[in-house]
């Protein structure tokens, strides 16, 4: 049985925030879905500053969502990314 898993990465300020995964599905558009609220909940916190140009859309798609300060990536960016995989063969170092 294949597992989707919404993986999502935060550096705020330096600091490196728990890697966490919200949504464990065996339907990738449930995991779609929640990516793309998260897509959208980021990108109107951080809708000043995209405006301005200060941050970054590098992606922006089904299973891949990323933002970043442009110029300080290593500080201060967000990722989101839809993992799958096979639960008999559930290796999370990959």
């Amino acid at each position: 049985m294949k597992l989707f898993c919404l993986l999502i990465t935060q550096v705020c300020n330096s600091e490196v925030l728990n890697p966490r995964i919200p949504i464990v599905s065996n339907d990738v558009r449930v995991a779609q879905k929640a990516l793309r609220e998260f897509a959208e909940d980021e990108k109107y916190i951080y809708r000043d500053k995209l405006e301005d140009g200060s941050w970054v859309i590098e992606a922006d798609e089904d299973g891949w969502f990323e933002i970043y300060e442009d110029g300080f990536y290593p500080d201060n960016h967000v990722l989101a990314l839809i993992i799958e995989r096979n639960l008999d063969e559930l290796d999370w170092g990959c």
